[in-house]
């Protein structure tokens, strides 16, 4: 009954991957993104983070609150788990995270992603992405920040998957590491 979490940075797959897992293994999906929108009744990441009476800290608040909430869950209900890039940066989500893991109720993967493929599909990709920093060059700023985030995904991380493949490629790996 293990749950999935999927963790990585931008544009990784971890949403369309994750919704994808939820529906063929009939689970429910939970967008830890989405939930944080409800949380703080926002309609886009852009507004939260562009708001400085807001910005990062409160979206990283929230965020910890629904991981929390989500791995809770996965103690009683299998499910896939799509997280934001973000979550490893508070070292309570990582120790939740590995506790989790430990206890058996999920599997953390990461699903890593090589610059180049990533800084096309930030090229490409026309979600709400906002920069951490204001006027700051989104798809730069993402490259950056996966690096600076790797060792991170890398300590949760029960497996690493290549997310540079197709989709389908993609699935297929995670479905062994899973299934």
């Amino acid at each position: 009954m293990t749950s999935l979490v999927l963790i990585g940075a931008r544009c990784a797959g971890k949403t369309t991957i994750g919704r994808r897992l939820a529906d063929s293994a009939a689970v429910p999906f939970v967008d830890l993104d989405d939930l944080v929108l409800q949380d703080l009744g926002a309609t886009s990441a852009t507004e939260v983070f562009g708001d400085p009476a807001r910005g990062e800290s409160t979206w990283r608040a929230a965020e910890s609150r629904q991981l929390r909430l989500a791995l809770e869950r996965s103690a009683t209900e299998r499910l896939v788990i799509a997280t934001g890039g973000g979550v490893v940066c508070a070292t309570d989500n990582r120790q939740a995270l590995i506790m989790a893991a430990s206890r058996g109720d999920v599997l953390v993967l990461w699903l890593a992603v090589s610059g180049e493929v990533s800084r096309t599909r930030l090229a490409a990709d026309s979600g709400d992405r906002p920069p951490l920093r204001p006027g700051g060059d989104v798809v730069a700023e993402a490259l950056e920040v996966a690096a600076t985030r790797a060792p991170l995904y890398q300590e949760v991380a029960d497996a690493q998957v290549d997310a540079d493949q197709r989709i389908d490629s993609v699935i297929a790996s995670i479905w062994t590491k899973w299934g």
